[in-house]
């Protein structure tokens, strides 16, 4: 009926209906691919915009930290250099009751000590006393006898 070459035409036909078919398989499957990685890419690109997003912020708060620990650590030498003054201070007020043995003096010249101590106290309330009154313009002197 057919010959050899109906057979082979056949044949050929079956074939690239089969590579047609193939190749249609393949076509749909690649265009699927190629969407996915389009929304890949979509993604990764929102992604790295919000990274630079949070790297600029955190760049951002990394300047501010180091602004405030500058003015943190000048603080903390301003205050070092008082407590140093302070220290001082506190050290000449030790060295000048060391010389001075109160309980001795009280005993030898009972008089003597409670004209100093009253004295001292009469001077310490009035300056409480204009301390605390609102109507005195307030002058501090420094600490340094």
């Amino acid at each position: 009926m057919f010959g050899i070459m109906g057979k082979v035409a056949i044949g050929l036909g079956v074939a690239l209906l089969i590579v047609s078919g193939a190749f249609y398989f393949y076509f749909n499957w690649s265009q699927e691919e190629m969407g996915q990685l389009r929304e890949d890419v979509a993604t990764e690109r929102a992604n790295v915009a919000r990274l630079k997003g949070a790297i600029e912020v955190q760049k951002a708060t990394i300047t501010l930290l180091e602004e405030s620990r500058k003015s943190d650590q000048q603080a903390v030498l301003q205050l070092s250099a008082e407590n140093q003054s302070y220290q001082e201070e506190v050290d000449r007020i030790r060295k000048k009751f060391a010389r001075h043995d109160i309980d001795r003096l009280s005993l030898a010249k009972p008089g003597l000590m409670e004209k100093i101590i009253n004295k001292g106290t009469a001077k310490v309330l009035k300056e409480f006393e204009d301390i605390t009154d609102p109507r005195v313009e307030q002058n501090f002197p420094e600490a340094s006898q």
